[in-house]
């Protein structure tokens, strides 16, 4: 059974910090604008795991929106997160310059 794209947003608010980096890493996949906002909010949860793939979507999705939660990412105690953050940092703007470059 597939999960709806809801069903896959409230995963992000589950107990389990398994369900939460997996719901994440999903909307990834999705790459649908209106994950943005509640995987911003998983930038603050207290699990590692679930920091780095909110992080990682947010690079996927490329939404300019996230750049402020994600600069405040890179000072994560985490080396991984703070990558993470980085290297979405960079896909967010090097998608923003091809969109003026067109």
């Amino acid at each position: 059974m597939e999960k709806s794209f809801e069903e896959i947003i409230q995963d992000l608010k589950s107990q389990d910090k398994n369900i939460r980096s997996n719901a994440a890493w999903v909307l990834g996949e999705i790459q649908d604008k209106r994950a943005v906002e509640p995987i911003i909010q998983a930038l603050k949860d207290e699990s590692t795991d679930v920091r780095w793939s909110a992080a990682l979507t947010l690079g996927k999705i490329g939404d300019q929106r996230a750049l402020d939660s994600l600069s405040l990412a890179i000072g994560d105690r985490d080396v991984d997160v703070r990558r993470a953050a980085r290297e979405a940092i960079e896909k967010i703007k090097q998608k923003e310059a091809e969109k003026i470059d067109k």
